[in-house]
């Protein structure tokens, strides 16, 4: 696809997500599917027994740079953020996101077009922006929570952290 395509394809929109409570679980090796699949079966059935999945907002994080991180060693967070306090269950753990401003890309399709849609978002529109990336780790969201196990087709929100390159110190 030629950067016009994409930026058609990919249209952009910048959010502001307050700070949140959220459960996850890391998995490491996380390039085997399977591994991040069992997370994500987990944390959603966790999150209906507690009552908070449908309010809640399913996401998973990426910890390392797939391109710098060995396979092996690649580290992805399955999360539930929630405004209504829960209890972790063993293997789970919990955090507080700060407040943040994400540049945010809706992706309905396979993977391969949520790699497309990342890889536009890091080398065409973050390097022509105004923005450069905030150090926090970046977001896909899953927007249709109920099939967030079919991975032959995904319905995404890709969120890149961001902030003004103005606020930077010299």
């Amino acid at each position: 696809m030629s950067a016009e395509e994409k930026k058609a394809a990919f249209p952009l929109k910048l959010i502001d997500i307050p700070e949140r409570q959220v459960a996850y679980i890391r998995v490491t090796n996380a390039f085997e599917m399977d591994r991040v699949l069992a997370a994500l079966k987990t944390v959603i059935e966790w999150a209906k027994s507690q009552d908070i999945f449908s309010q809640g907002t399913l996401f998973g994080m990426t910890v390392d740079d797939p391109h710098v991180t060995p396979k092996h060693l690649y580290r992805y967070e399955v999360c539930l953020a929630s405004s209504v306090p829960f209890e972790c269950m063993e293997g789970m753990s919990k955090l507080k996101m700060p407040a943040m401003r994400y540049a945010a890309i809706k992706v309905s399709g396979d993977l391969h077009k949520v790699a497309t849609a990342w890889d536009y978002l890091y080398r065409d529109w973050l390097i022509n922006s105004a923005y450069e990336p905030e150090h926090a780790p970046a977001l896909e969201i899953f927007l249709d929570k109920e099939s967030a196990m079919d991975w032959s087709h995904f319905e995404l929100d890709l969120c890149l952290p961001i902030r003004n390159q103005a606020t930077m110190n010299s």
